[in-house]
């Protein structure tokens, strides 16, 4: 089992080796993937992806059936699916 990252492609499709290099490359990575500078745009490109995808909205009605904890019957009826 490998325990540690001996070699690494970049965005460029370079391969990088030297250990220091490695770290650095990973580093800048995970910085620009949990950076917030463009989160906003990123949510709004979600809610109008998921606006033109047309799904249902329940009714009033059977949201608030929806909250709470589940009932008897619809644990029974997981349990009878798992099988």
């Amino acid at each position: 089992m490998k325990t540690c990252i001996s070699r690494l492609v970049d965005k460029q499709g370079k391969e990088i080796t030297n250990s220091k290099a490695i770290m650095a490359e990973l580093k800048g990575f995970y910085q620009d993937l949990y950076d917030t500078k463009d989160r906003d745009t990123c949510v709004d490109d979600i809610g109008r992806y998921i606006g033109k995808l047309g799904i249902p909205q329940l009714s009033e009605k059977l949201q608030r059936q929806c909250e709470g904890p589940p009932r008897y019957a619809e644990r029974l009826n997981v349990l009878d699916f798992k099988k």
